[in-house]
């Protein structure tokens, strides 16, 4: 039985919280892990967009009961007065013409906690998407279309399953890029799927060497972010369930 389950897309948005737990690999899924000295929890990564991330966590789903989740990772700011590092709260998902809410009962516990931690909270709705908003333009036109705050890749299929299966979920996004930024903004070596690409790296810094100017940016943003997931964390593992 997992009572809580940490979720989460890629292994930079969780790498950090190896400072403060002590991850085991679980032996038949190689994608889940065991957060040792605290029984019953457990961090799966899902990976990117909805598809693959629906189709992880369905798998675990099927072999395993689960309690609580916390699905959190870093997502791009829709709205002027977010900045990078502050956490976004999503009480509904849309995606297309399909409108998912996203309750959890100790969800506003963790959102206090945080304020009183110094850290910048926000809620709303959030849009899910199957390819990132490469451009500021592209996140004007989301905005606009949908009424959202915040956009991810995988909250949709969280959601939807938690749902299906009476799961209380928290969905809580860093932000990464601001409203007027979008991954092509940034500059980073990012793939078409968003994802960060070692060999687009190479490449961008041959095409634009002052490119490389920008990377301490990037993993400055991550930090900010990742230091405030770990508040979230640790608050989360550290709760009973209800």
């Amino acid at each position: 039985m997992i009572q809580k389950l940490l979720v989460v897309a890629l292994r930079p948005e969780w790498a950090h919280l190896k400072q403060g737990f002590r991850f085991i690999k679980d032996t038949d899924c190689d994608c889940l892990y065991h957060i040792a000295d605290h029984e019953g929890v457990a961090l799966l990564q899902v990976g990117i967009g909805p598809k693959k991330s629906g189709e992880r966590f369905c798998e675990f789903l099927s072999q395993h009961d689960c309690l609580s989740v916390l699905h959190f990772g870093t997502s791009g700011a829709l709205t002027h007065d977010m900045r990078v590092g502050d956490l976004f709260f999503a009480s509904e998902v849309v995606c297309g013409a399909e409108t998912i809410p996203i309750k959890h009962p100790q969800a506003l516990s963790l959102t206090t906690f945080l304020k009183d931690q110094g850290v910048n909270c926000f809620s709303g709705r959030l849009i899910s998407v199957d390819r990132p908003l490469i451009t500021p333009e592209d996140k004007v036109q989301a905005a606009s279309r949908f009424n959202a705050q915040c956009v991810d890749m995988e909250t949709i299929s969280i959601a939807e399953l938690c749902q299906k299966n009476q799961i209380p979920c928290i969905s809580c996004r860093g932000i990464f890029d601001l409203y007027n930024e979008g991954l092509e903004t940034l500059g980073g070596p990012f793939d078409k799927k968003g994802n960060i690409s070692a060999s687009r790296l190479a490449v961008n810094i041959l095409k634009e060497p002052k490119r490389i100017l920008k990377i301490p940016d990037l993993q400055k943003r991550q930090g900010i972010v990742n230091r405030h997931f770990k508040k979230a964390v640790m608050w989360f593992v550290g709760q009973t369930t209800e």
